[in-house]
C-alpha cells in the first residue's frame, strides 16, 4: 500500500509539472521543465548579449534527456553574460542550469543557482517577471529536498508575484496546484485547488480544468475518501471525452487504476490500467519516467493477481527504464514491489536481495537528501555569514564616507567661513577707504569753500568799498568840470566803467559767496544763477517738485556743481541753449544740465581727461549719489545726476 502512495505523488508530481510545461510551451513563455538549449557545440563563441539571449531561446530539449554536457555550456553561457555584464543572461541561464540540477537530483546546487537569480532580478526591476518562475522553481527542489515549510514559503511567494509573470494562465493555477501538495492541511490545499479550478473555468480551459480535477482526486485518495476521489476522477475523464482529450481520458484511466488498486478490487484495476494503455499512442506528453511508474502500477496489479511471469518481466524492465534515465527514487519503489512480488512467489532468496536493495538505496537516497539538506544549511549559514560581513563592511565604507563627507563639509564651511570674514573685511576696507576719501574730498571742498567765502569778503568789504569811494571822489570832480565838455566826458566814460567793474565784483563776489542760498535755498539760488548768466546764451531753468530742507553744505555743493557745468557749457560748449532741471519724487533728487552745443568723446573709466567732471562725479559719490554723461561729438551734452534726499536731509 505504500508503494502505491509514492506512486500516487509522483503522479501528482507528473501533473503539475507537465501543466507548467504544457501551456508554457502552448504561450511561447518559460518552461518549468524544459531547458532553452539545443545542443552544446564546444567550439561556441558568444561575445555579445544578442548571441547569448538567440542561443538561449533555440529549440527546447526536454530534462529528461539526462544529458549532463548540458551543463558546461550554461556555465559558459553565465560566465560569459556576467563578463558582459549581461544580467537577463545570467539569470536565464542560472534559471535553467538550476532546473537541471533539480531533475538530475542535485538539489543544494539548484537552491544556491535559483536563489543567485532571484537576487539578480530583484536587483534589476526589468528583469522582476523571472521572480514567479523562480519562486516556483525553488519551491519545487525544496519540496523534492522535503522541506515543506519552505516550499510553501516560496510557492506563496510565486502566487503574490503572479500579476509580474509574463507567463500563461496555466502558470497561475500550477501555483495553487504546487502549493496545495505542501500544505499539511489537505483541506486547505483543496482550497486552493478550488481558486485554480475557478480561473480554468472562467477562461473556459477544459484541459487545465480536468489536470485540476485530477489533483483534487489525488487529494481526496491521501485521506481516504474515496467516493469524493472517484466523483473527481469521473469528472475530468467525461471533460477528456466531450473535448476529445486523449490525454485527459489516459490519464483519468491510470487514476481509477489506482482508486480500485486501493480498494484492492485489482481485476478492475487491471481493466483501468490497460484501457489507458490502449490510449497511450496518442498522448505524446508522456515520458520515460510517467510510463515506466504506469507500467510498475501494471506489475504491482499482476503481483496481487497471481500473475507472476507478467509481473516479474514487466518490474524488471521498469527497473532496467529507471537505471537507464538515473530515475532513483522510481528504483526504490521497484525494489519494493520485487521484493513484494518475490516474496509471494514464494523466491525467498530473491525477495531477501531485492528487501536488502530496497533498503540500502533508500537509506542512501535518504542520506543524500539529509546531506544535500545539511549541504544546502552550511552553504545559507556561510552566505548569511558572508552577507553579514558585507553589510558590516558596508557600513564601515558608508561611516567612513559620512566621516569623509563630514570632513570636506567642515572645510568648505570653514572655507565658507573665511572667506565670508575675509569679504567683510575687504568690504569694510572699501568702506573705510572711500569714507576717507569722502572725509578728504569733504575737508578739500569746506577749504575750497572758506577761501572763497574770504575772497568774497575782501571783495565786498574791501574792495568794492574802495570802489565806492574812489567813484564818490571821481563823481565829484566829475560834477565840478561840467564847463570843461572833452573833461567831463571823459570822467562820465570812466565813471561809467567803474559802474561796470563794481556790478562784475559784486556778481563774482555772490558766485562765490551766494547769499540767496543762504535765503532762499539751493533752487531760488540756482534760478538767479540762470537768469544772472544767460548774457548771450539763454539759460533755461525747471523745477518739479518741492525741495524739502537739507543741510547748507550740501546745498553749497550742489551750487558749485550746477555753477561748474554750466560755467563748462558756456566757456566750451559752443551752445545756442542750456538747460538746468531739478527733478524732486519719490525721495530722490534729480538734476540734469543739458546743451545743444558740439558735445565730446568721455568716458568715466578715463581719468586722465576731464579732470573737472571726474571731480564733479567724486564729489557726487561722496554724497551716496550717481552721475551718468551722455554726450558725443556734434550731439550736445546731457549730464544726469541722482541723490536719494537721505543723504542730504538735515538731521
Amino acid at each position: 500500500m505504500m508503494c502505491c502512495l509514492r506512486i500516487y505523488f509522483f503522479l501528482l508530481l507528473f501533473i503539475l509539472l507537465f501543466q507548467q510545461a504544457a501551456f508554457a510551451q502552448r504561450e511561447g513563455h518559460e518552461r518549468d521543465l524544459n531547458l532553452s538549449i539545443h545542443t552544446w557545440p564546444y567550439n561556441l563563441k558568444l561575445e555579445d548579449s544578442i548571441s547569448i539571449k538567440e542561443y538561449l531561446e533555440r529549440d527546447i530539449v526536454p530534462l529528461s534527456t539526462n544529458n549532463d554536457s548540458l551543463i558546461p555550456l550554461l556555465q559558459y553561457i553565465i560566465s560569459q553574460s556576467k563578463e558582459l555584464g549581461y544580467m537577463y543572461g545570467v539569470a536565464k541561464g542560472q534559471l535553467s542550469l538550476g532546473m537541471y540540477y533539480n531533475y538530475s537530483g542535485r538539489l543544494s546546487q539548484a537552491v544556491i543557482l535559483f536563489k543567485s537569480a532571484i537576487k539578480i532580478c530583484q536587483t534589476h526591476s526589468e528583469l522582476s517577471y523571472f521572480l514567479n518562475s523562480l519562486y516556483n522553481a525553488l519551491g519545487v527542489t525544496y519540496w523534492n529536498l522535503g522541506l515543506n515549510t519552505q516550499a510553501a514559503e516560496y510557492y506563496f511567494k510565486a502566487i503574490e508575484t503572479i500579476g509580474e509573470d509574463k507567463g500563461s494562465i496555466g502558470s497561475i493555477i500550477s501555483r495553487y496546484s504546487n502549493l496545495a501538495t505542501v500544505l499539511p492541511d489537505k483541506k486547505q490545499g483543496l482550497q486552493y485547488l478550488e481558486k485554480a479550478y475557478e480561473i480554468a473555468d472562467s477562461v473556459k480551459d477544459y484541459r487545465l480544468m480536468g489536470v485540476i480535477l485530477q489533483n483534487q482526486s489525488l487529494l481526496y485518495a491521501s485521506f481516504k475518501q474515496i467516493t469524493l476521489a472517484d466523483d473527481a476522477i469521473k469528472k475530468a475523464y467525461n471533460i477528456g471525452v466531450m473535448q476529445n482529450d486523449l490525454f485527459l481520458q489516459y490519464m483519468s484511466l491510470i487514476r481509477w487504476g489506482y482508486n480500485y488498486y486501493n480498494l484492492q478490487e485489482f481485476q478492475k484495476a487491471l481493466e483501468s490500467v490497460q484501457e489507458a494503455q490502449k490510449l497511450l499512442p496518442g498522448v505524446p506528453e508522456m515520458n520515460a519516467f510517467h510510463g515506466n511508474a504506469h507500467r510498475m502500477l501494471l506489475g504491482n496489479i499482476y503481483t496481487d493477481l497471481k500473475q507472476f511471469n507478467v509481473a516479474e518481466e514487466l518490474l524488471l524492465a521498469t527497473l532496467d527504464t529507471a537505471r537507464k534515465y538515473g530515475m532513483k527514487e522510481q528504483e526504490v519503489d521497484i525494489f519494493k514491489s520485487l521484493f513484494w512480488l518475490y516474496k509471494q512467489k514464494g523466491a525467498l532468496e530473491k525477495a531477501i536481495d531485492f528487501q536488502s536493495k530496497y533498503i540500502m538505496l533508500k537509506d542512501s537516497l535518504l542520506n543524500e537528501k539529509n546531506t544535500q539538506s545539511i549541504s544546502l544549511m552550511e552553504v545559507e549559514y556561510r552566505t548569511a555569514e558572508k552577507e553579514k560581513a558585507l553589510i558590516q563592511k558596508e557600513k564601515e565604507v558608508q561611516k567612513r564616507n559620512y566621516q569623509i563627507t563630514a570632513a570636506i563639509l567642515l572645510v568648505l564651511i570653514m572655507g565658507i567661513l573665511l572667506f565670508t570674514i575675509y569679504r567683510n573685511m575687504w568690504h569694510k576696507q572699501k568702506a573705510f577707504k572711500r569714507e576717507q576719501e569722502i572725509g578728504i574730498l569733504k575737508a578739500v571742498i569746506q577749504g575750497e569753500e572758506a577761501e572763497r567765502s574770504r575772497i568774497a569778503g575782501e571783495l565786498h568789504d574791501g574792495i568794492m568799498v574802495n570802489f565806492s569811494t574812489l567813484k564818490m571822489s571821481l563823481s565829484a570832480i566829475w560834477k565840478t568840470m561840467s564847463n570843461d565838455k572833452e573833461r567831463y566826458e571823459e570822467i562820465g566814460t570812466i565813471l561809467g566803467r567803474f559802474d561796470n567793474a563794481t556790478k562784475e565784483l559784486r556778481r563774482s563776489a555772490h558766485n562765490l559767496m551766494p547769499e540767496l542760498l543762504l535765503r532762499e535755498g539751493l533752487a531760488g539760488a540756482l534760478r538767479y544763477f540762470c537768469h544772472n548768466s544767460q548774457q548771450v546764451v539763454p539759460i533755461e531753468f525747471q523745477q518739479y517738485g518741492t525741495l524739502p530742507p537739507i543741510l547748507t553744505q550740501y546745498q553749497l555743493m550742489l551750487y558749485r556743481i550746477v555753477q561748474e557745468l554750466v560755467q563748462n557749457a558756456l566757456k566750451y560748449a559752443e551752445a545756442s541753449h542750456v538747460l538746468v532741471q531739478l527733478d524732486i519724487a519719490n525721495d530722490y533728487l534729480a538734476i540734469t544740465v543739458e546743451d545743444n552745443g558740439t558735445g565730446f568723446d568721455f568716458s568715466l573709466k578715463d581719468t586722465h581727461k576731464h579732470m573737472g567732471l571726474h571731480k564733479i562725479r567724486s564729489r557726487i559719490v561722496s554724497l551716496g549719489g550717481d552721475m551718468s554723461v551722455k554726450t558725443a561729438n556734434g550731439q550736445g551734452t546731457s549730464i544726469y545726476i541722482e541723490i536719494a534726499l537721505n543723504n542730504l536731509k538735515e538731521t
